[in-house]
């Protein structure tokens, strides 16, 4: 169910922004998208994550077919095995496999492992590592027994700087461990670059790959989804693609005025150039859920964050408004003050699951809890006033208990969260961000500003690295500190 009685749409709005999305040429961008013809001119690709998930991508029209399909037998099969504690081409048995990451190559497979986390697995443990400070990979080291140990490592370029500094790590703490044991025996890649990940050292046998069409927040639906066949075998991974599909068919055929992601979009489009609202909070009430604000502000910012067409002309408008959010209750202690009573008007988006398939009958009371807070939210943000709130505690004044009201939301409920209806969500997100890409004129698929942080601070590493070599920092004046060496050398850079 998605509810957006609380938005401020009319039907004559509504009409007018359905309207903006057709003259924008979304009925050509869709087919385009599903047919795989370009979408995504600044790199001259199409963009093919819908086909990752169609049930048999070998009968597509689609070049691509018959590879994605190859690829996801082989990442089936040694998932699978995995899931059974084996490593082909190992004889030691695995108990953890560490999967190696960064950006939607991590959030999407731990969502989804959190999200169904109360079903069946297997007794394999899935450890995620993105972050490069180097405390994260010391304490897996640490907990972790080596001889055990499986690492799966997706780059899809394999030049990203904080996978190769935590691949070096952990490559070796599996050959310190056992010497004369080849680490490459216990490693797996995932990338597009099979002869990057070939020189990397890694077996032929134990490297996946996906299509280089395929952006980092859209992989989940690509080999990039062992970790989930790793935990709960490949039944559930089909379930969650058939999900994906099924959102793929009613975005692909169902018109504007019922169809879920153009609606969503538009409300977002609404709130965003016409209200002027800066940013949006995503509010699961849901503990499974507790991932989706982040893999969320990732799928959305890094898409919609673009003051460019897709042509490379400046925009005239607002783009990506802030994502950002948390887990209800906890967020209502936390920054829903701000919502109800701060300068600035922020949307939300509530999300429930109305059966929290658990065996214990005595969480009906809390999913009763937790849908009452969620509905109880919505409505004091949308239709609070003064007279309306009940709140007559306190010495302060009446404007400190005076609540505008008129503070926009939907609300998603879901049936249930199975792996059918996850994949579901995760499809209806994605297709809303490319309906606001189609709008807003913008390229959903390409990523510039990442890549050139990137640049600057592989020049910056570079240079400490250069200057800590020639002994700098072992040189130290009496009463400096390493962070004043740090600050000099860059100073001067």
């Amino acid at each position: 169910m998605f509810d957006y009685s609380r938005t401020g749409f009319d039907q004559q709005r509504l009409d007018s922004l359905i309207q903006l999305a057709l003259d924008s040429g979304l009925d050509e961008w869709r087919r385009r998208l599903f047919d795989g013809e370009e979408v995504n001119p600044s790199e001259g690709m199409s963009a093919d994550h819908t086909l990752l998930r169609v049930r048999r991508p070998e009968d597509s029209p689609n070049a691509l077919g018959s590879e994605i399909q190859s690829q996801r037998k082989a990442m089936m099969a040694l998932g699978s095995a995995l899931n059974q504690g084996v490593m082909p081409g190992y004889a030691g048995v695995i108990t953890d496999v560490i999967h190696v990451g960064i950006g939607g190559s991590v959030l999407g497979p731990q969502l989804i492992l959190e999200a169904l986390h109360n079903i069946d697995a297997g007794s394999v443990q899935v450890h995620f590592l993105s972050s490069a400070d180097g405390w994260r990979v010391s304490a897996l080291m640490r907990e972790l027994n080596p001889e055990t140990t499986a690492v799966v490592v997706v780059s899809k370029s394999f030049s990203t700087r904080e996978i190769r500094l935590n691949l070096q790590r952990l490559r070796t703490w599996l050959s310190v461990s056992r010497p004369g044991i080849a680490p490459e025996d216990q490693m797996i890649a995932i990338t597009s670059q099979n002869a990057r990940a070939l020189a990397a050292g890694f077996r032929k046998e134990n490297t996946l790959l996906f299509p280089e069409s395929i952006g980092g927040r859209y992989s989940l639906w690509s080999a990039v989804g062992l970790p989930i066949v790793i935990r709960y075998g490949d039944t559930i991974y089909l379930d969650l693609l058939a999900g994906a599909e099924r959102m793929d068919q009613h975005f692909a055929d169902t018109p504007a005025t019922a169809n879920l992601p153009v609606l969503a979009a538009l409300i977002t489009i609404w709130h965003r150039n016409i209200c002027g609202y800066p940013a949006v909070a995503i509010i699961p009430y849901d503990t499974r859920l507790r991932l989706l604000p982040s893999w969320l502000q990732q799928l959305d910012m890094e898409s919609a964050g673009k003051s460019v067409d897709r042509y490379g002309q400046p925009l005239e408008y607002q783009t990506s408004p802030v994502i950002f959010g948390g887990l209800g209750t906890d967020v209502q202690h936390a920054f829903f003050q701000a919502l109800y009573q701060g300068t600035d008007t922020i949307p939300v988006e509530f999300i429930g699951v109305v059966n929290n398939d658990s065996n214990d009958p005595q969480n009906n009371r809390h999913v009763r809890f937790q849908l009452a807070n969620l509905i109880g939210q919505a409505n004091a943000l949308a239709f609070a006033s003064q007279s309306q709130t009940g709140v007559s505690s306190g010495s302060g004044s009446s404007l400190h208990r005076q609540f505008s009201g008129n503070r926009p939301s939907t609300v998603m409920l879901l049936e249930t969260l199975d792996a059918g209806t996850l994949g579901e969500l995760l499809a209806f997100y994605e297709h809303r961000v490319f309906v606001q890409s189609v709008v807003w004129g913008n390229n959903p698929f390409d990523q510039y500003g990442v890549e050139f942080g990137k640049e600057l601070s592989t020049q910056v590493g570079e240079f400490l690295e250069a200057a800590t070599s020639a002994g700098d920092a072992d040189n130290l004046n009496e009463g400096d500190s390493l962070l004043d060496w740090v600050v000099t050398k860059l100073r001067k850079k």
